[in-house]
C-alpha cells in the first residue's frame, strides 16, 4: 500500500465518491438548479467560461475516478479534485444569484 492509495478503504471512497457525483449531477438539474452546467452563461463572460471547464472537469473526474478504482495511485488525485471541484459549485450558485451568470435551460 501506497500514501496515494487513500488507504485500505480506497475502492470503497472511489465508489462512494464516484455516486455522489451522480446524485450532485442529479440534483443540478432539480433543486441545486443554480449549481447545474446550464448556468455558466453569458457567452462572453470569462467567469461564464471557466465554471463552463469545471463541469467539464467534472466529466473528466468521473473517468478519472472510473480508472482510479484500478490504479490506486490515482485515487488521491482524485479525491482532491473532486473535494475541489466541488467547493466551486457554491460560487456559481452565488453568482448566479447575482446575476453575474445565468441560467439558460432547465
Amino acid at each position: 500500500m501506497n500514501g496515494a492509495s487513500l488507504g485500505k478503504y480506497g475502492r470503497l471512497i472511489v465508489a462512494a465518491l464516484l455516486a455522489l457525483q451522480l446524485l450532485l449531477l442529479w440534483l443540478s438539474l432539480g433543486p441545486l438548479d443554480r449549481a447545474s452546467v446550464f448556468c455558466t452563461g453569458p457567452r462572453s463572460s470569462t467567469l461564464a467560461g471557466l465554471f463552463g471547464g469545471l463541469h467539464l472537469l467534472f466529466l473528466a473526474l468521473a473517468v478519472l475516478g472510473v480508472v482510479s478504482l484500478r490504479f490506486a495511485r490515482l485515487r488521491l488525485l482524485y479525491a482532491a479534485l473532486l473535494v475541489l471541484g466541488v467547493a466551486a459549485l457554491p460560487i456559481q450558485a452565488k453568482l448566479v444569484s447575482n446575476g453575474q451568470l445565468r441560467c439558460d435551460a432547465p
